[in-house]
């Protein structure tokens, strides 16, 4: 068994540090993901990654989604959608980790059940995640 600086058990897949580089163990306790991340974290069904300053996103089977060139990931609305900003605008991930709304806006938010409301030059914007979810399914 490989050796890590710490293991993160907050919830499954576990995330695994070693030298200072994030990985992820597999539900036997293998390395799924090895330790070459600058930043590792699930969220829901894919991976925010980060590599040098940019972040992008990884599929639990290790394959990459979105590569790393973007400014920032976070955690999202509905503990299912990603946020994503580059170079001062934002847009939404979908729950596998692919561009769900485009990254063009500077502001999105929740307001009601898989419901946003996004901003751009002023103008506002309404849209149901589940619709775009349906839409990005059909391409």
């Amino acid at each position: 068994m490989l050796d890590y600086d710490s293991i993160i058990m907050d919830r499954f897949p576990f995330v695994v540090v070693q030298d200072g580089k994030y990985g992820s163990l597999d539900d036997e306790g293998n390395l799924e993901i090895p330790c070459e991340y600058d930043y590792l974290n699930a969220a829901g069904a894919f991976f925010i990654i980060k590599d040098g300053e940019k972040y992008g996103t990884l599929s639990l089977e290790n394959k990459v989604v979105e590569k790393p060139q973007f400014d920032k990931i976070e955690k999202g609305l509905y503990d299912m959608f990603g946020m994503v900003y580059l170079n001062d605008k934002m847009g939404l991930l979908n729950i596998d980790g692919t561009i769900l709304l485009p990254i063009e806006y500077d502001s999105i938010e929740k307001v009601g059940v898989a419901q946003v409301k996004a901003t751009k030059d002023g103008e506002t914007f309404n849209f149901n995640c589940t619709e775009l979810q349906l839409k990005a399914m059909d391409k």
